[in-house]
C-alpha cells in the first residue's frame, strides 16, 4: 500500500470493528505488552504491563500532523487498534481469529 496503513480498514480490505465498537473491543482485550507506532515516525514504543491501558492513556495527539495516525498492536499480533487523523474515520479495531 502506498497510502495510510489504516486504509486497510476504510477500504474494507480487512474485517474490523469501527468507532465505539472498536473502542469497546480494545478495552476488553488482554494487554500484557503492546507496541505503539505512528504512520510518519520511525520509532516504535513497547509498553509492558499494559493491562490497564485505556484510550485516554494512548499517546495520541489529535491536531498534530505526525502524531495523529497511531497504531497499537498486541505483542502477540492478536489485535490492533488504529486511531486516525480523519474525524469521520476510525478508530478501527482488527482482531486475528
Amino acid at each position: 500500500m502506498n497510502d495510510f496503513l489504516w486504509h486497510l480498514c476504510s477500504w474494507e480490505k480487512v474485517k474490523c470493528l469501527k468507532q465505539d465498537d472498536a473502542v469497546s473491543a480494545f478495552l476488553q482485550q488482554d494487554k500484557h505488552k503492546c507496541t505503539i507506532f505512528y504512520q510518519f515516525i520511525d520509532d516504535a514504543y513497547l509498553y509492558e504491563h499494559a493491562d490497564t491501558l485505556t484510550i485516554k492513556d494512548l499517546p495520541y495527539i489529535e491536531d498534530d500532523m505526525y502524531y495523529n495516525d497511531m497504531y497499537v498492536m498486541d505483542w502477540n499480533n492478536e489485535w490492533t487498534i488504529i486511531m486516525t487523523h480523519e474525524t469521520n474515520c476510525g478508530p478501527y479495531f482488527i482482531q486475528r481469529k
